[in-house]
This record gives structure tokens, C-alpha cells and sequence, in this order.
């Protein structure tokens, strides 16, 4: 789930010129990855818990909340999804940034690692 949105945002990130079209498509994703991730899960854990209890209130529950998803997913209802999705939105973008600038950063030192050992090499020649 996470993979795509970390390549996306890398992209954008390393772009010179950060245009409203790659804003957009980044948001876009995000949104879409959110609301499918929430579906999956509340679909699971309703079967799971019938699976365990035979319990299925959290099956026509789950209906509902996919239904509410794929309605969300319209551009009708952006502002509806930032409001009601608003700390999943930043978690989502907390979590992808953080983690490519943290894999940057270990590439960062490696390549400075790579370079000084290449300097000593060179200079004991």
C-alpha cells in the first residue's frame, strides 16, 4: 500500500518544477489508497469476526462503509473526503515523506562513505 505512494512522491519530489498536475495526481492517489485500504480492512475484520463469533452486524456495516468509500472516491465529494479523512491525509503523507527522506539519507551516507574510502584508497597509491 505504501510502496506505490513513496515511488509517487519520490517522483514528485525530485521534480524541478512541482506542477498542479503532479500535486493532483499525488492527492489523488493518496485519496484512492485510503479509501481502498479502509474498505479491505473493514471487510476483513467483518469476516473475520463471522468467522470467529458468527457475529454479522459488521458485515451490513461494512456494506454501508464501502458504499460511503466509493462515493467518496467521486470528485463531487473532495471536500466532503478532506474533511472526514483529514488525519488519515497526513499520517498517509507523514509516513511516505519520513520514510524516503530517511532512505535519501542513508544513500547520502553511503555515497559519502563510498567516496572518502575511494579518497583514501587514491591517496595511499
Amino acid at each position: 500500500f505504501l510502496k506505490p505512494l513513496r515511488s509517487l512522491l519520490r517522483t514528485i519530489d525530485t521534480g524541478n518544477a512541482k506542477s498542479k498536475r503532479t500535486n493532483k495526481l499525488g492527492n489523488l492517489t493518496v485519496k484512492y489508497s485510503i479509501l481502498t485500504w479502509i474498505s479491505i480492512v473493514v471487510s476483513m475484520l467483518s469476516l473475520l469476526l463471522y468467522l470467529w463469533k458468527h457475529i454479522t452486524t459488521l458485515i451490513e456495516l461494512n456494506l454501508l462503509l464501502s458504499c460511503v468509500c466509493v462515493v467518496l472516491m467521486h470528485t463531487s465529494y473532495e471536500n466532503t473526503f478532506r474533511n472526514v479523512c483529514k488525519l488519515c491525509t497526513q499520517c498517509c503523507h507523514c509516513i511516505c515523506k519520513s520514510k524516503y527522506h530517511d532512505t535519501e539519507a542513508q544513500r547520502m551516507e553511503t555515497t559519502v562513505r563510498q567516496s572518502s574510502h575511494i579518497q583514501r584508497d587514491s591517496g595511499t597509491t
